[in-house]
């Protein structure tokens, strides 16, 4: 169980017996706990996704077919596809995404603030547009850090 459960013992009708109790890092699994890493789980373990491994070697050692990636190649469609298709799998794609871009958001403005090419003023009246930026939380995140920043988009 690797520290998902514990093992402690309690008296029942006068007979010690084993009882089991989740640990702080099986609460983390918990659908229902605060800051919960069950949408990896279910997300990573999903036949879709756990296949799309076993199309990996083929696809780095092919030179001929890189317009199909292990994903479309393993399901016979795309990733985009597949989710518009399934919103429980969705469901569970973009609270990993959330999850992750959340936790990175605020060191990559950091980096940016202290990188000489990519400072407030050499930001300042551009249009920024994130490719692929989910929900649109770095552009968001970065507009109101860098007020000085033209327009934002989120594709």
């Amino acid at each position: 169980t690797s520290g998902v459960v514990g093992e402690t013992t309690k008296e029942v009708d006068g007979n010690m017996e084993s009882a089991y109790f989740t640990t702080d890092v099986g609460m983390r699994l918990q659908t229902t706990a605060d800051k919960s890493m069950a949408p990896f789980i279910l997300h990573w373990l999903e036949d879709p996704l756990w296949n799309a491994w076993s199309e990996l070697p083929s696809y780095v050692e092919s030179t001929a077919d890189r317009n199909s990636p292990p994903f479309d190649r393993a399901n016979g469609m795309s990733a985009s596809e597949y989710y518009l298709q399934n919103a429980e799998s969705c469901s569970h794609r973009n609270s990993v995404a959330r999850y992750a871009s959340t936790k990175e958001i605020s060191s990559i403005i950091e980096a940016m603030k202290q990188s000489t090419s990519l400072d407030e003023s050499a930001l300042s009246d551009k249009v920024i547009v994130d490719v692929g930026g989910g929900y649109g939380d770095f552009v968001t995140a970065l507009k109101e850090s860098i007020p000085t920043i033209g327009q934002c988009y989120c594709l």
